[in-house]
């Protein structure tokens, strides 16, 4: 099944891990979190601070979580050095290893003159992004707590609420983080509870807790529609028995045939395999950007439950989808017109990890893309040539970095699709939900709308799972971006299909 994983392990944070366990005798003392997912303890992490040259400060960390993919045992790692100012919003210097299992990536960043530049080689494969270091306010590890705890105290001295662009460094991206201060509170660590300062911030389509005590240190840290908590502890990794944790149930909702219902077989997976499905749907989502086409276009439709069951609460998506194919058969014509590429322009520009803008993607996009081809031929071309030439992993990155290291998670996939066809103007932009993927369960699923047109409207594909020409009655849409809300009693019934 093909979902954003990321979103919960990359950017839904801090793979928190295992430190060394022969540290007793270090001069230098360490912080150490442990990572717990449902309440289970997935993973350890240290990190240190020490002296360096010219009044700097080096910090050292590692981390590392389990996780069970696919009924088999992973290991994620990340080992880094960040060498930082007393003042510093964005470090002056940071090095970091990414391993699962035996895929590694190498990540070095670093000061040129007014810019910030990022360097990798992602599984093997050279990237590279630049960004203006005056107009970035922060610079995030997803893996790392000590970069949440820089991150977090400055915006404890900053006016409330807040909100900055902070580059990410596995997206090899700039990205929007918003958030706000709340009042001091006893938070749970692990062996007792401290007085902190509580911050929420959102990034991504998710929403994040976190509390700072009157030291500056980071206490505990979570995501809770992923039921996943970080807490600062003073054990030791000797002392923990590890649970590899199974994050497939935070991405996904089982599907559960009304009684009398076949479940669907692989017909269901090929776009026009199945006429129609409908679907009674009670889906808690996390933070999402939305609008009014979202549950309700040419591709579904969304009776909503009878309101005299009683008031839905905020976030939850409650009634009957009947869902369609969404084909372009037939449908394609003239390019988008005048009076379209007005209305439709934010979705023509490039934007934080679109960068359909950047040379590299601009010659891609006019080898794949010839002049003059109609849009819903090119976003066959543009998908088809995305799906042939990327390979599926967790790991959520920039358009840009996805075209570099040829790899990335559904909403990378998507993103480079879109930045090909912005490049040729054709208006395009992401879309998601859930999904069918293998089994009987729908996935936490990002893809693709093209514009056809007036006449024509928004036609779906999905460059994941190789659905260039539409995609099939089994894509539930939910949101722009967002993601499932895993600590909720989510529930889809399959009442039929056709």
């Amino acid at each position: 099944m093909r979902r954003s994983i990321a979103v919960a392990l990359t950017l839904a944070l801090l793979a928190l891990a295992v430190a060394p366990a022969a540290r007793a005798e270090d001069p230098t003392p360490e912080t150490r979190f442990l990572l717990r997912v449902r309440g289970d303890a997935a993973g350890f992490g240290w990190y240190r601070i020490t002296p360096a040259e010219d009044g700097l400060t080096r910090i050292e960390g590692e981390t590392v979580l389990k996780l069970l993919q696919d009924g088999r045992e992973t290991v994620l790692r990340s080992r880094r050095s960040t060498l930082v100012g007393p003042e510093d919003r964005i470090p002056r210097a940071y090095r970091a290893t990414i391993s699962r299992d035996a895929d590694t990536s190498e990540y070095d960043c670093r000061h040129e003159g007014e810019a910030f530049v990022l360097e990798a080689k992602i599984r093997g494969t050279p990237a590279r992004a630049s960004f203006p270091l005056a107009s970035i306010g922060a610079f995030l590890d997803y893996n790392a707590p000590e970069h949440f705890e820089i991150f977090l105290r400055g915006r404890l001295r900053e006016s409330r609420p807040f909100q900055c662009s902070a580059v990410v460094t596995e997206m090899m991206s700039a990205l929007p983080v918003q958030g706000r201060i709340g009042g001091e509170e006893e938070v749970e660590v692990d062996g007792g509870t401290v007085r902190a300062t509580r911050v929420e911030f959102s990034a991504l389509g998710m929403l994040y807790r976190a509390w700072i005590d009157s030291a500056g240190r980071l206490a505990r840290i979570e995501v809770p529609s992923q039921k996943f908590a970080a807490v600062r502890t003073e054990r030791r990794l000797e002392e923990l028995e590890l649970t590899p944790a199974d994050l497939i149930r935070s991405f996904t909702v089982p599907l559960q045939p009304a009684g009398g219902v076949k479940p669907p077989g692989p017909a269901a997976r090929r776009p026009g395999g199945v006429r129609e499905a409908r679907f009674r749907v009670r889906v808690r989502t996390g933070e999402n950007r939305m609008d009014g086409e979202v549950l309700s276009n040419l591709h579904q439709t969304l009776t909503p439950a009878d309101p005299t069951t009683g008031p839905v609460e905020p976030g939850w998506i409650v009634g009957t989808l009947t869902v369609h194919p969404n084909l372009r058969a037939g449908r394609d014509g003239a390019r988008p017109t005048a009076d379209d590429a007005v209305r439709l322009a934010e979705f023509l520009l490039p934007e934080d990890a679109i960068e359909s803008d950047a040379p590299e993607i601009r010659a891609r996009a006019a080898e794949v893309i010839p002049d003059g081809t109609p849009p819903l031929e090119a976003a066959r071309r543009a998908a088809d040539w995305v799906h042939g030439s990327m390979s599926y992993e967790t790991q959520l990155v920039s358009a840009l970095a996805a075209h570099q290291g040829r790899v990335g998670d559904c909403l990378s996939m998507a993103r480079l699709t879109i930045a090909l066809l912005r490049a040729r103007g054709v208006p395009a932009r992401v879309i998601g939900g859930i999904a069918l993927g293998g089994g009987r369960r729908l996935g936490q699923h990002h893809w693709v709308e093209v514009w056809g047109g007036t006449w024509c409207g928004w036609i779906q594909i999905d460059p994941t799972y190789g659905q260039s020409e539409g995609i099939d009655a089994f894509h539930l849409d939910l949101w722009r971006q967002g993601t499932i809300d895993g600590s909720a009693e989510n529930e889809v019934v399959l009442e039929g299909w056709e």
